[in-house]
């Protein structure tokens, strides 16, 4: 009782503040579901060569998080119904074709039904001519009767011609060699799950990964030359490299895999441009992407960072950072920091002579979805106020969220209570710019 007299009596007095201290205040509305932060579906698309030679494959990929769903509890599990309509439209508007899928969803507990970074990724793939066209995504809540809707312009160009030419480009999540069994994800001889986020750079996720294919032209298996480039938006050139390819009389599949450990976090664009004979320039494909961080490049390149993330591990909920980081952070080579941080994580392994650290992993897991959606005005998202305490101390059994109120400034409520020490943080966002600040105590204990 005492705990939330205090937040009520907090949230009137900063009420008071703002009404009081400005004639010009305005209260922020509910969060914009049509921003980044706010996504519950995620598009993108590719295209191929089709088995039928007048048309051309389009990939059409989607993501959907578990955040954009309404759970219910059935028999000690959490299911959620969705509908997904893919309209397909030329480019005069008119609609040629209309995919609709029906699913269910089934999570083992609550927390999951909540998850920052649980999802279902699948696709659907449709044959057409070339040309212009409009793709319509519509995801609808069942339990809500939310909405979610995403629009994709694609040009399809033909993939026939004497000249070598190069299929779209797939960002890839995973994959792995083809079983018996067949899947939507399937690609020749291989399994491909799709990046559709594009998103890259977590500590499991250290490298970037895309496939294309090149095919050979009708009177030309001559060899050709795949020129990648990749460059930060404000940084310029970051990497470049060439490679040479002998044609055969059959596609040429390329999954291509390139390490992100010399790469900084930002945005960058991957830069494709396959060359013929005399070096004469046959496709150009350009494709953004981002890095979101990477442990070999922050300790290279950023180790301050590396090391103040360092201070939010948390040994047995304790709120003070770990011993010897002052003595850390004044080194200097990369030898010596790497050395410094293995045997940092070393001595938390909680499974010694094993290949995984758990408890590194889940740091880095919370690291990665505090960048996700907590990031702010080019803030990296471990370093607000939410993300700090999501590093910390994890995902909150229970989140009380008020965007938009009367008679308070929009706040938030984070609870734990399932283990350790009970805890409850008090967020608000004082300048409604969308930063919602921690308010005392800041280790969340009453």
């Amino acid at each position: 009782m005492f705990k939330r007299t205090y937040i009520t009596t907090f949230l009137a007095l900063v009420l008071l503040v703002t009404a009081f201290g400005s004639s010009q205040a305005q209260f922020a509305g509910p969060i914009d579901a049509t921003t980044d932060k706010g996504r519950s579906l995620y598009v993108d698309y590719a295209y191929f060569r089709s088995i039928d030679p007048e048309m051309i494959r389009l990939d059409l990929y989607y993501q959907i998080f578990n955040r954009g769903l309404e759970f219910r509890e059935e028999n000690g599990k959490f299911v959620a119904d969705y509908e997904l309509v893919v309209a397909i439209d030329d480019d005069d508007g008119q609609r040629l074709e209309t995919i609709t899928r029906d699913r269910r969803v089934t999570v083992e507990s609550e927390r999951k039904t909540r998850s920052y970074i649980d999802h279902r990724t699948s696709q659907v793939n449709i044959d057409l001519p070339e040309g212009k066209y409009k793709v319509k995504f519509t995801l609808k809540d069942v339990g809500s009767g939310r909405t979610d809707r995403r629009d994709l312009k694609v040009k399809l160009e033909s993939l026939q011609d004497r000249s070598p030419l190069m299929s779209g480009v797939e960002f890839v999540q995973a994959f792995s060699k083809k079983g018996e069994k067949e899947g939507v994800f399937d690609k020749s001889d291989l399994v491909l799950i799709p990046s559709v986020t594009r998103t890259f750079g977590r500590e499991d996720d250290s490298r970037l990964v895309y496939y294309f294919e090149i095919y050979p032209g009708w009177d030309s298996i001559s060899p050709v030359v795949v020129e990648t480039k990749i460059r930060h938006a404000a940084k310029g050139m970051k990497y470049r490299d060439t490679l040479h390819l002998a044609l055969g009389d059959q596609p040429t599949k390329q999954l291509r895999e390139i390490s992100l450990g010399h790469f900084t976090p930002g945005e960058y664009e991957l830069e494709i441009i396959l060359r013929g004979r005399r070096n004469k320039k046959l496709v150009e494909q350009r494709h953004d992407f981002e890095i979101l961080w990477t442990l070999d490049g922050m300790i290279r390149n950023d180790w301050k960072s590396a090391v103040k993330q360092l201070e939010l591990y948390s040994d047995n909920g304790s709120y003070l950072p770990p011993d010897g980081l002052d003595e850390m952070e004044d080194l200097e080579t990369t030898e010596e920091r790497k050395q410094a941080f293995d045997q940092f994580w070393l001595e938390r392994d909680p499974t010694p002579g094993t290949a995984e650290n758990e408890f590194k992993r889940g740091f880095y897991y919370r690291i990665a979805l505090a960048n996700d959606h907590f990031g702010m005005h080019h803030r990296a998202g471990w370093k607000t106020d939410r993300g700090r305490v999501l590093v910390r101390y994890g995902e909150p059994d229970q989140v009380d969220d008020v965007p938009f109120s009367t008679s308070a400034l929009p706040y938030q409520v984070w609870l734990y209570y399932t283990s350790g020490r009970y805890r409850e943080f008090l967020f608000v966002d004082e300048n409604q710019d969308g930063e919602y600040r921690l308010q005392f105590p800041y280790d969340g204990v009453y």
